[in-house]
């Protein structure tokens, strides 16, 4: 509004420049906004399209990506698991083996002493080797027991160079299976698979005498190969130790080797004292021409935390090559290479617990370019430290080198997510070093790769891969959802691609502390494929969106011309009355024409042709009245001011028993011939009154706002029935109090039902007020109450004419655009969405299919840890039973427990005994047993000795050989009890064979050689799976020949329930397990039926387990014998599949954006029952059903649905196909919904021994279809990102729409608005100016004129030249009653000029009457020094003479109408203050001897004059009408009667107690009730006007008592007293009880009165001002004194500082307070702040500088900046010291005020002063004629009374003004 009042509405400009400025622009925004709205709803309308596509597209291809990323890195870190795993099981059996057999320590206690590391000074060394640890084989054990603890004796090891090599490209397939022979470089080496080879530094080819062959090595000699010292090069006692044991778990390499395509050696690496030794498989032929860069050893000269010793000592380093040397591959050393380091330093991190034990095994070193290849093979290499388990001793690393290849195809084949995606496997370290990427072919690569390479197309530059890793801050705690959210959300976008990244291995569900990413899964697509297709929507867009804008353009143009017209032409006509006004205006104040004059003007020249009727032609209506209203019609109304009250705060003493009138019949008095109440106050407040003071016995105040609400019902109902004005009623209902007796009952009544507190007996009993409300009412009344409806724009004619003629041809406009518009758009947005739909459908269906991909990928890989578990288990198996490796002559320890336990109920009451054997039941927490059961810490020593392997099986119906191929049951096996298990293996077939046992032909040979299985068994069951991953649950085997079971359990000994087995209807082999038959057979287990007919590998659906209550996966190896071709049993191997299980969940893998997908998963094959399903909707696992009764469950199994489904669906799945199909299927509520399907196999590869009777002898692989798995979604939720797209674009477009409406809208309101601006800018003014003119009319002008908001230039010279004739008159009665006479008579004077100009009669009478009354007041008060001068007494004469002829003429010349008595009235107020004037300056030297007869004859001729009027208006029924003029001139004249008897000793020539019984009379006379006597003031305080004129007639009379007596009433029975009323009341009080030599004084009302005061017309009648407090707050002020001064400040500001007046404040001691204090602000405007900072202005302290202060309130009034009057208010208390020079600042003041402008005035309060510290400031206080000293000595009630002097409140006035 600021900016358009500048630009447009200057109100210096013209009206007509200021309707083309403002109209013009406003025109021109307009039709530029409804152009701009058109084009920007084409335009957007596109671009929602455009905005929302690509935010869906965004949304599509970032949960593609981040879910992809997810599920590629899920993939890694299960591979990873499986690899590292087989690193951990490799170190599991290595510990096993070389860390001591578990089973000597308990025959042998002694061994482990001999085993615990000794230390020599700071180096360590092994006991001595020819000790019993590595030769127990002939130890007491054997002799004791016959049961050698290691089972294994394999014939010891080739030395590498010794190996023949067996494999050739005709023979790779089997040997290297999956694998190229070239990783070996067969040109240059040999490769042997056989068995393992054994090599130490400097073993060589004594033989080979050329040095580039492999095997030369430099004087190499038979010592060099010499196993029992280690050679020549390093020797080591160890190393013959470590040879021998090599042979022993050389076994476990060959099958980790065959199961792993993508490995190409693995092996053991010892530490060999320091010198390192290697067992590796395959074996090959070391190139001694290859060397290496040694990294030395003095990273083993670290303690380990689990051990607190070094890894190494001193010897131990001194036998590695030092740091940076180049070594011969003959000399190899694995301590010297930073992957073994690496795994050291894994393990003391674990140890540590800095990083944890099931991410252990995805930690890799590299990758790095394999030396020994003869084509490109990048490794990464895995491997777990190994430390013997009790002495916690390094005894070396183990090796798996994975090649990356497998990485890349799985990285490939899982991230496809579009044609230009790419991906890649990144470390987690500073350089983002790649392990594999999309374009990074380890094929052909030879050199390490950076993320950030742009060769990559990955698009991340090094500060994207920065801001990648610091997306989460591990290093302090985080929450994993928060993190999981991060990395779904967060994409970046760089160099055109769009990038998204998850961490490997996946963040835990759980807060991990020391989880840390070893690596990345990065994968990006560009942006141009995600976004291509609507970059091609673009170009359409634009060119239907330019050809509306080519219409839009059109129509606004011809808009913008017809509305300039009409803006011309209504400039036009509001331009020409406004002209002629300004003319007119002109005349009047410049005084160039006379009242005739004026009158002649013609104002028809001021009307334009067609002019409608607007607030301008009231103006001219009005401005024409106006002019003849100056022509002085009428009689001077009488000029005064509002009467004001303050609430009493008159506290009751005892005192004033003997004044108080105890009356109680005036109670119950009324008004003669009403119901009204004497004694009841009026009250028009909206609001009930609420007493603050305590209800209780004995209060006076303590009531209601309502007694209506505590009264009597029965009171109350007859109350409600008086006759009551409605001031009266209003007063009586809602802030009235009870009265007399009912106040007692209610009180007594409240006591004694506990509402009211009793009667406090410290309180004085007082009489209560009576009279209770507020007795005033002072009207606000408004400009606006003149304006006759046109103050409001919805009235006003300018405002709908000029909206109209501007208006309709904007909206007419803005119909056109819209129109064009909506067109346009209703057309092109299907088009468009239609496209974005298909898109959305390919882009969600791609992402669908990725998915797929990935969770293949992933369910493979986890499927691959137990198909590797399988096969290491089968083989050792294959090999033990068909002799491919040598038993040592031992029986390790087994289990049985089903015969003891048949006799017990399963998990009965109670326990088999066999459960009591702690031996047969351990469970070390150490072993992280899957099945839950309760374990025990094992604190001090290893538990690995109590891992027991089990056999069971049944002993009926056995032959010789322990051949059980029939069942004698019933006979037998009707009962747990009556089945029959072997238990003692002496007494089983073939236990005459004892150490000669062999392969399977008998019960015991199965039972001992399976019991050798213990070597693979405990470590399949003690390795680290890694993360996400459970333990195998166990491990068996199961024979054909008899249907015994040999296993590993953990913690579950379940095969002793196998007694509690019960064969049901449909169980496998029902002829040897018939139904109800008891006794666990495998062969009648689904697992070995099926297995045994599908041969190889098969993996089970997940089913309830026999012995426990679980759901699990089994799979299953075929044991055929080789050399037979005998059916043996089945290898079998049960895990839980939860991981895959899991990762298939909606938490895990979201399928689409809605609700409705849904994972399936079966089998290849449906069951016996035709079940398939494994996962499917709704599905619950063991329950059994077909998948299409799963995904079709409200379709008939024959239905076309299911059929089609089971066709087109089903089949292909269990044919392992891949692809996609959408079916139909029925809906719960009978429609038909189509769902989109993605299906694809989960295989594995699995192997099958050519010949498991030899151990050299390989593998050919295949693949296995495990599971086929499928996701699908409704074809409504495929489509819902479009859905949630189109609902969005039609919800944009619907908002782009209301958004062009509410524009469109907006602009016609800016239209209407500037409209409505510009028209209440001219009419708002114009109203103003008739609201001044019609004001005048009906007497009511307020002294201030009312300010202009708004107009032009013509409008302002109009209201100049008005103010200045209206306001001159009603200013000087307003200056008058304010105190300034001064100010007020030169006004007048001046203006005498200008009313005779004018020739305004009236206005001349009233400034002569006005001028002689100031006058007489002057010198009633003596004011001034002139005030009995000759000239005063001269003027004053000339004065009332003139105003009298005046009045004397209108008298004569009135009419006899209702208005006569006005002109009768107006003379006798003249007469009367003529005969006052007379009567005071009797004794005037200049007066003639009869001027008081002469004065008694005016008062004579008022009175009389007073009785024509009054019989007049008696006589014309007026009366009433006149009651308030004539009560209001009875208590002129009493006042004035008492003036003169008071201050003139003049006698009673009128009588006064007639008068204020005169008055008395129409207090209770009926007719009066309803008048405007009782309008805005109550009977209370007309009576309080009465008593208050008892009261002075009572002290003129002397009669003091009489006096108190009146005073003391008001004080004791009025809540409300008229302000001049209570300090007359208060004064009288006082000067009774110092007349009875009474010393307390009465405190002053008006000083206990704060927000109560009701400010009356003086307030608005005064200028402002500025107002400075300048309080002294030194040390003598504390206490009492500054507490009544800041009550006196608080007080002046709160009640005679106006809201206009501009406030300061500054308080002193020795010197200025910079803290507490405010400059000059309008109170107004910061009224709170300056209440603050005064109310804590309470402290006082230190000295006094008065000057200083005084000096910074004369800076303060400098700098005000406005042009009012100053005042500044000192109060000190002391003399003023160390001060500023007062001289000063007295010149600084005089010089401001001698430039005639504001000035500024000093008041000094000295309060309890010496009277020289008065005199000392008695010469600035003189500065101007107001300043003024105030002696306050006395007290405090001094300091009151002081600060009432300045604030001077006016008491009235016994002459009066006049006004028009």
């Amino acid at each position: 509004m600021v900016n358009i009042t500048h630009m447009c509405l200057n109100p210096k400009f013209t009206l007509q420049m200021q309707m083309m400025l403002s109209f013009g622009l406003t025109a021109v925004v307009a039709l530029g906004s409804f152009i701009m709205i058109g084009l920007y709803t084409a335009s957007n309308s596109g671009k929602s399209v455009q905005y929302q596509a690509r935010g869906v597209v965004t949304q599509l291809v970032k949960h593609s990506l981040s879910s992809t990323a997810q599920y590629v890195a899920e993939t890694m870190t299960k591979k990873f698991n499986t690899v590292g795993g087989s690193g951990s099981l490799l170190a599991e059996v290595a510990r096993g083996s070389l860390g001591g057999i578990p089973q000597l320590l308990q025959l042998w206690p002694g061994v482990e002493d001999f085993y615990i590391r000794q230390t020599d000074g700071d180096f360590c060394s092994y006991p001595d080797p020819s000790g019993i640890l590595f030769t127990y084989l002939s130890g007491p054990a054997y002799a004791v027991t016959r049961r050698n603890v290691y089972p294994l004796d394999a014939t010891p090891l080739p030395l590498d160079w010794q190996i023949t090599g067996n494999v050739n490209e005709f023979n790779a397939y089997e040997h290297l299976p999956d694998r190229p022979l070239e990783w070996y470089s067969p040109n240059v080496t040999r490769v042997d698979t056989t068995n393992a080879a054994y090599r130490a530094q400097g073993i060589c080819n004594p033989n080979e005498t050329n040095p580039a062959a492999p095997t030369y090595f430099t004087a190499c000699s038979d010592a060099n190969n010499n196993m029992m010292t280690g050679g020549v090069l390093k020797p080591t006692a160890v190393n013959w130790h470590l040879y021998q044991k090599s042979k022993d778990i050389a076994w476990i390499l060959k099958p980790l080797f065959e199961q792993h395509r993508d490995v190409k050696s693995i092996g053991v690496y010892f530490a060999n004292d320091g010198a390192g030794s290697i067992l590796q498989y395959p074996a090959t032929v070391t190139n001694g021409n290859r060397t290496y860069e040694s990294i030395g050893c003095e990273w083993m000269y670290t303690a380990h935390p689990r051990s607190k010793v070094f890894i190494g000592g001193r010897r131990e380093i001194e036998n590695c090559h030092p740091r940076g040397e180049i070594v011969p591959m003959r000399e190899y050393n694995p301590l010297e290479r930073g992957w073994c380091r690496d795994q050291v330093e894994r393990d003391m991190d674990l140890a540590a617990g800095l990083s944890s034990a099931s991410a252990h095994n995805l930690k890799a070193s590299g990758p790095y370019l394999d030396a020994g290849s003869s084509i490109n093979l990048w490794v990464l290499t895995f491997g777990e430290a190994v430390f013997d388990r009790l002495s916690h001793q390094f005894i070396g690393c183990t090796l798996v080198d994975l090649s990356v290849s497998e990485l890349y195809d799985v990285l490939v084949g899982s991230s496809d997510v579009g044609a230009s995606a790419e991906a890649a496997l990144v470390r987690w370290d500073d350089l983002g070093t790649v392990v594999v990427a999309s374009q990074w072919d380890p094929e052909i690569e030879t050199e390490n790769v950076l993320i950030t390479e742009d060769r990559l197309n990955l698009g991340v530059t090094q500060e994207v891969y920065n801001q990648m890793r610091l997306m989460v801050d591990y290093n302090n705690p985080w929450d994993p959802a928060t993190v999981h959210a991060i990395y779904h959300e967060e994409i970046f976008e760089s160099n055109g691609k769009l990038i998204m990244m998850h961490p490997v291995p996946n963040v835990p569900l759980e807060y991990d502390p020391v989880y840390v990413p070893e690596y990345m899964v990065v994968i990006s697509i560009d942006q141009d494929e995600a976004f291509g297709l609507l970059d091609e929507m673009d170009g359409i867009i634009d060119e239907d969106v330019q050809a509306t804008w080519e219409r839009i353009g059109m129509v606004g143009g011809i808009g913008f011309g017809v509305v300039l017209l009409c803006i011309v032409y209504i400039s036009h006509t509001l331009t020409k009355p406004l002209r002629w006004m300004q003319k007119v205006a002109a005349a009047i104040v410049e005084g160039t024409d006379t009242k005739s004059g004026l009158a002649a003007m013609d104002s028809r020249e001021a009307r334009a042709f067609c002019a409608p009727r607007t607030e301008v032609t009231k103006l001219l209506l009005q401005f024409e009245k106006m002019i003849k209203e100056f022509s002085g019609d009428g009689a001077a109304e009488v000029a005064g001011l509002s009467i004001n009250e303050v609430r009493n705060t008159f506290e009751w003493r005892r005192m004033y028993e003997d004044v108080y009138p105890w009356e109680t019949g005036i109670l119950n008095e009324k008004v003669p011939g009403t119901n009204i109440p004497r004694q009841l106050s009026i009250t028009k407040s909206s609001t009930p009154e609420v007493f603050e003071d305590e209800l209780t016995a004995d209060s006076t105040t303590g009531t209601s706002a309502s007694i209506l609400s505590i009264i009597p019902a029965s009171l109350a109902g007859s109350i409600q029935t008086f006759l009551y004005s409605e001031p009266v009623q209003i007063a009586l209902t809602r802030s009235s109090s009870l009265v007399g007796s009912v106040k007692g009952v209610a009180v007594k009544a409240g006591v004694k039902a506990g509402l009211l507190k009793d009667k406090e007996p410290e309180r004085l009993d007082g009489p209560p007020f009576v009279n209770r409300g507020e007795n005033i009412i002072h009207p606000d009344r408004d400009m606006n109450d003149f304006l006759d409806g046109f103050s409001a724009g919805d009235h006003s004619f300018l405002f709908w004419w000029t909206t109209l003629l501007v208006g309709t041809p904007i909206l007419v406009t803005a119909i056109l655009i819209s129109v064009s518009v909506a067109s346009d758009t209703t057309q092109l947005i299907p088009e468009w969405l239609g496209e974005v739909k298909d898109r959305s459908i390919l882009i969600e269906r791609n992402s669908i299919i990725t998915a797929l991909n990935a969770r293949s990928f992933f369910g493979e890989q986890v499927l691959t840890r137990f198909i590797r578990d399988l096969h290491v288990y089968s083989r050792v198996a294959g090999w033990l039973l068909f002799g491919a490796i040598n038993r040592a002559n031992s029986f390790t320890k087994t289990l049985t427990g089903a015969d003891e336990c048949k006799l017990y109920e399963k998990n009965g009451d109670p326990l088999c005994p066999w459960l009591l054997n702690p031996e047969n039941t351990a469970c070390d927490c150490d072993w992280n047993d899957p099945g839950g059961k309760t374990c025990t810490i094992f604190n001090t020593t290893s538990s690995r000795h109590l891992q027991y392997r089990y056999y069971e099986g049944q002993s009926d119906d056995t032959d010789a050989l322990g051949t059980r191929m029939v069942t004698s049951f019933p006979r037998v096996a009707m009962h747990p009890s009556s089945t029959n298990w072997w238990n003692e293996t002496e007494k089983m077939p073939g236990a005459e064979k004892q150490e000669n046992a062999f392969g399977h032909e008998t019960t015991y040979d199965r039972v001992r050689v399976t019991s050798a299985m213990a070597v693979v068994d405990i470590p399949l069951y003690n390795y680290n799976p890694g993360i996400g991953e459970t333990k195998n649950l166990g491990t068996y085997i199961g024979f054909e020949h008899d249907g015994m079971m040999t296993a590993y359990t953990g913690c579950h000994p379940s095969h002793i329930n196998y007694g509690h087995w019960m064969a049901k209807k449909g169980t496998p082999r029902e002829e040897l397990c018939p139904e109800n038959k008891y006794g666990y057979d495998a062969r009648c287990r689904g697992w070995f039926d099926t297995g045994k007919e599908k041969g190889g590998v098969y993996v089970t659906p997940p089913y309830p387990f026999a012995s426990s209550d679980i759901f699990a996966g089994s799979a299953t190896f075929k044991l055929v014998d080789p050399i037979t071709d005998e059916f043996v049993g089945q290898a079998l191997m049960d895990f839980l599949p939860d991981s895959f299980m899991k990762a298939l969940t909606p938490e895990h893998t979201p399928i689409g954006h809605g609700v409705t997908g849904f994972p399936i998963i079966i089998t290849p094959e449906p069951d016996g029952n035709g079940h398939d399903t494994l996962v499917g909707p709704g599905y619950t696992l063991g329950e059994g059903a077909p998948i299409r009764a799963i995904v079709l469950p409200f379709d008939d199994d024959n239905s076309t649905n299911r059929q089609v489904f089971e066709n087109d669906v089903a089949r292909k799945m269990r044919r392992g196909d891949k692809g996609y199909a959408v079916f139909t299927r029925s809906t719960a509520n009978g429609d038909e919904e189509e769902v989109f399907l993605a299906y694809g196999p989960v295989r594995t590869r699995t192997l099958s021994p050519i010949n498991a009777s030899l151990f050299s002898a390989g593998c050919t692989s295949s693949v296995t279809k495990v599971y086929s798995i499928g996701f699908g979604i409704t074809m409504n939720d495929l489509v819902l990102p479009f859905t949630r797209v189109e609902d969005k674009v039609n919800s944009d477009i619907n908002q782009v729409t209301y958004i062009s409406l509410a524009l469109i809208l907006a602009a016609v309101l800016s239209v209407l608005y500037m409209t409505y601006t510009m028209c209440m800018y001219i009419s708002q003014p114009v109203l103003t100016l008739i609201a001044i003119v019609k004001s005048i009319q009906s007497k009511t002008l307020a002294d201030e004129l009312p300010e202009l908001s708004g107009g032009s230039c013509e409008i302002y010279d109009v209201y100049e030249s008005l103010g200045q004739l209206c306001k001159i008159v009603r200013f000087t009665n307003a200056a008058f009653f304010k105190g300034d006479r001064t100010r007020s008579y030169k006004v007048l004077e001046d203006a005498l000029d200008l009313f005779v100009k004018m020739g305004n009669q009236k206005a001349l009478g009233v400034a002569n009457n006005n001028l002689g009354t100031m006058v007489l007041q002057e010198q009633m008060e003596r004011s001034s020094t002139t005030a009995q001068s000759d000239d005063v007494y001269y003027n004053g004469m000339k004065y009332f003479n003139e105003a009298i002829r005046i009045g004397t003429f209108e008298y004569q010349n009135a009419d006899f109408d209702d208005a006569r008595g006005d002109f009768v009235k107006q003379l006798a107020n003249r007469y009367f203050n003529r005969g006052m004037f007379y009567i005071v300056n009797r004794d005037h030297p200049r007066a003639p001897p009869d001027l008081e007869q002469t004065g008694i004859k005016d008062l004579e001729r008022a009175k009389t004059l007073d009785l024509e009027a009054h019989m007049y208006w008696l006589e014309r029924g007026q009366s009433v009408e006149y009651a308030l003029v004539e009560f209001g001139c009875i208590l002129r004249r009493a006042r004035g009667m008492l003036t003169l008897i008071q201050d003139s000793d003049f006698r009673d020539v009128w009588g006064i107690d007639r008068l204020i019984d005169q008055a008395s009379g129409m207090m209770y006379d009926p007719q009066y009730v309803h008048s405007k006597l009782f309008e805005t003031v109550g009977l209370v305080a007309r009576k309080q006007q009465i008593n208050d004129l008892k009261i002075q007639l009572a002290l003129i009379k002397d009669d003091k008592l009489a006096a108190a007596k009146i005073a003391i009433k008001m004080l004791v029975e009025d809540e409300y007293i008229i302000d001049t009323v209570s300090m007359n009341c208060v004064t009288t009080l006082n000067k009774y009880y110092n007349l009875h030599g009474d010393p307390m004084q009465i405190p002053n009302l008006a000083q206990g009165v704060k927000r109560d005061t009701r400010r009356g017309a003086v307030d608005s009648m005064r200028e402002a001002k500025n107002v400075i407090f300048c309080l002294d707050y030194s040390g003598s002020m504390a206490g009492a004194r500054m507490k009544r001064a800041n009550q006196n400040l608080l007080w002046v500001y709160e009640e005679h500082c106006l809201d206009k007046d501009h406030v300061g404040f500054v308080r002193f001691n020795h010197a200025v307070d910079e803290k507490l204090y405010f400059d000059l602000s309008r109170k107004g405007s910061h009224q709170e702040e300056h209440e603050s900072i005064l109310t804590k202005a309470t402290d006082a302290e230190g000295g006094t500088r008065l000057y200083a202060a005084l000096n910074k309130c004369a800076t303060m009034c400098l700098n005000s900046g406005n042009q009012y009057d100053s005042w500044i208010i000192a109060l000190t208390d002391g003399e003023s010291a160390w001060d500023f020079p007062a001289k000063q600042v007295i010149a600084r003041i005089d010089k401001h005020n001698k430039k005639g402008g504001p000035q500024i005035n000093v008041i000094i309060i000295g309060f309890e002063v010496p009277s020289q510290v008065g005199e000392s400031v008695a010469t600035i206080t003189s500065i101007t004629e107001k300043s003024l000293y105030i002696d306050a000595r006395g007290g405090l009630d001094e300091m009151d009374n002081a600060f009432e002097t300045v604030v001077a409140v006016i008491t009235g006035t016994a002459v009066t003004m006049e006004t028009f």
